[in-house]
């Protein structure tokens, strides 16, 4: 799982805000690629959710971050296939 940042102009103002991008591969318990898979990002401190997205048929996601401290991931597939990362996920 990948972690980096960037900016973007906030709400059309003059300001920058930064952005941490968290990106990774879904994947079942044998470690093969697992796609439309919906993927959520939370913030730790608070447990809001930060983003949200389906990865693709490689299972590949990319989730975004105004926060730089801890995140974690809880992604779903079925009523029966679930998981989550852990809780330290750390933009730099």
């Amino acid at each position: 799982m990948g972690i980096s940042r960037f900016f973007y102009r906030a709400y059309g103002g003059n300001e920058y805000a930064q952005l941490y991008k968290i990106q990774g591969v879904t994947k079942d318990s044998g470690g093969t690629p697992l796609g439309g898979v919906s993927v959520e990002l939370f913030r730790t401190l608070d447990d809001t959710r930060q983003d949200g997205c389906v990865s693709d048929a490689g299972g590949n996601y990319l989730l975004y971050s105004r926060y730089p401290d801890a995140h974690y991931i809880v992604a779903f597939k079925s009523p029966n296939l679930a998981g989550s990362t852990v809780q330290t996920l750390i933009g730099t």
